[in-house]
């Protein structure tokens, strides 16, 4: 056996030193710690004894842990620290390796539905953000570096773009826009410098960067029409409807004023012989309008085979309200002076005015003792309810077959009409618009293209049709004779307005399908109407709401004023 270890006088002492006082807890730790040291050194001294198969000495006193208050030993103090790498201790047969304590790995817990939302929400924004990006270099950066790279490729001269209308008027050529045409940036010669150097001299080496400048939608109108109008060759029939101003177009088309002239020479040789005479060695010099207008319809006088053979329609366009009081003003008997009746197209007052002291005609009942002033507010009170009082207090005419033509019905019949018995009045009055398109636009030549003269515009509008058709822009027109509409009141307007209804219906139709017109100045056209009418608003709506209602009040006055009627 081997020997036992003696204990020294030191160890003895400090053991009985701690059995009879109770030393505190941090004490008791930092002398655990020391005995635990010195333990471990006589472990290490100790491997030969155990080697050689003696026993292992007797624990030691100092190994036992110190105890607390009540006699229990207290705990070992537990170190945060990270884990040692494994230590061997000496066992009966050597050294083994202490195993190392390892975690068990537990999968982190799924994410909340709102940490997906979030997630969600923050890859919706950045897909957005890119794709604004990507939007605002293709549709502003791209566009404004090859703007740049036009104005050093291209050096367009000083001047507007925009073209006038008297541009239209005065060239043959219809001039060429360049790429800056629509773009929102223009590059163009500074002009500031220039008039400082004088008139007519370009600094073309300071330029700056100008806004566009904002286009007429009406000059893009007449741009668009000028560029898809056909100029193709027509065979055209003039519809001159009466008192719309179509003088001026006679002047400029000798074939039409050759027919218009002789529509009555029934052997047909006077119309060859003007047609010989204008259109000899003058045909190369008359414009394509000239050319291509080659028949006449006015009144009655035309041929059925003339309107078969035409391919387009070309009529003379004035507001209705404005020719029925010009057809009144100049059908009655004093507009016939001395000085018109010498003229070779006379009045047709100079007509009615032979039936001046004849009573028992239908001229001296219209024009004698209904109307008796040429200036048409009478007429045009008497057309619709409410009467004027003057014209209640108007006594029925004597004979019994004269009172049942009641001046108010007549009045009526004069404007619409629709009496071919009131032709002798009148003529224009009943060859209106509703009988030219029944025998042109509203017939079997329906199809046929459409173009039109407007009386309140003639002049701008033939200089117009002329260049559309390839004609030159320097040719000299006629000069539009100046027509004198006279003037009524507003509610006498108004009244003529709804008993011409129809007819107004039927100028709107024939005006929509002018080809050589831009929408715009149609719209003008009927804007212009639609305010001396009355009418609230230029729409569909409106008009037809309105002709209802002249409609209505135009069968309640054909029955107040039947038992007058034949």
């Amino acid at each position: 056996m081997p020997p036992k270890k003696k204990v020294s006088p030191k160890s003895s002492s400090s053991s009985s030193s701690k059995k009879s006082s109770t030393p505190s807890p941090a004490a008791s730790s930092m002398k655990t710690t020391a005995t635990a040291r010195k333990t471990a050194s006589r472990s290490r001294a100790a491997p030969a004894t155990l080697r050689a198969g003696g026993a292992a000495p007797p624990p030691s006193n100092r190994t036992r842990p110190a105890a607390g208050r009540n006699g229990k030993p207290l705990k070992p103090a537990i170190r945060k620290t990270t884990v040692a790498p494994a230590r061997k201790r000496p066992t009966a047969t050597g050294t083994a390796a202490v195993p190392k304590v390892r975690k068990r790995f537990v999968p982190p817990p799924p994410p909340p539905m709102y940490w997906i939302c979030y997630d969600f929400t923050v890859k919706l924004v950045r897909g957005l953000c890119l794709g604004v990006a990507i939007g605002l270099v293709l549709t502003v950066v791209v566009p404004w570096m090859l703007d740049t790279g036009y104005f050093f490729y291209d050096k367009v001269q000083d001047g507007d773009l925009v073209i006038t209308v008297s541009d239209y008027l005065s060239n043959v050529s219809l001039p060429s826009l360049s790429w800056n045409e629509t773009s929102k940036k223009l590059w163009r010669v500074d002009q500031s410098s220039s008039q400082q150097q004088g008139a007519g001299h370009k600094h073309s080496s300071f330029l700056r960067h100008t806004p566009a400048p904002t286009r007429d939608p009406k000059l893009v109108a007449d741009e668009h029409l000028a560029r898809t109008f056909s100029r193709r060759n027509r065979t055209i029939t003039v519809v001159h409807v009466g008192h719309t101003g179509g003088r001026s177009l006679m002047e400029i088309c000798p074939q039409v004023s050759c027919q218009e002239r002789f529509a009555n020479d029934p052997t047909h040789e006077l119309l060859k012989t003007c047609l010989e005479t204008t259109t000899t060695g003058s045909r190369n010099k008359l414009s394509p309008l000239s050319r291509q207008a080659k028949h006449y319809f006015h009144l009655g006088a035309i041929q059925d085979t003339a309107l078969q053979q035409s391919t387009t329609f070309l009529f003379t366009l004035r507001n209705p309200v404005d020719r029925m009081l010009a057809i009144f003003a100049e059908a009655h008997p004093l507009s016939c002076t001395p000085d018109a009746a010498l003229q070779p197209q006379q009045p047709w007052g100079c007509m009615t005015k032979q039936y001046w002291n004849m009573p028992g005609t239908q001229q001296y009942s219209f024009y004698i003792k209904c109307f008796p002033q040429p200036q048409p507010e009478a007429f045009c009170q008497a057309t619709r309810f409410p009467w004027s009082d003057e014209l209640k207090q108007q006594p029925t005419i004597e004979t019994a077959q004269q009172q049942k033509h009641d001046c108010r019905w007549m009045a009526r019949e004069f404007a619409m009409g629709e009496n071919e018995n009131d032709i002798s009045l009148a003529p224009h009055a009943f060859h209106n618009y509703e009988y030219y398109a029944d025998k042109t636009v509203r017939s079997n030549l329906k199809a046929h293209e459409i173009l039109a003269v407007r009386a309140e515009h003639e002049a701008d509008d033939l200089r117009w049709l002329h260049l559309l058709m390839g004609g030159d822009g320097g040719a000299v027109l006629p000069t539009p004779k100046t027509v004198v509409i006279p003037t009524v009141s507003a509610q006498a307007y108004q009244k003529l307005c709804c008993v011409l209804h129809k007819e107004i219906a039927q100028y709107e139709t024939i005006l929509k399908r002018v080809a050589n017109l831009p929408d715009y100045q149609k719209e003008e056209s009927m804007m212009d109407l639609q305010q001396k009418c009355g009418i609230a608003q230029n729409t569909e709506s409106m008009w037809s709401t309105w002709r209802s209602e002249c409609e209505n009040q135009l069968q309640m006055d054909e029955v107040v004023l039947s038992p007058f009627t034949p």
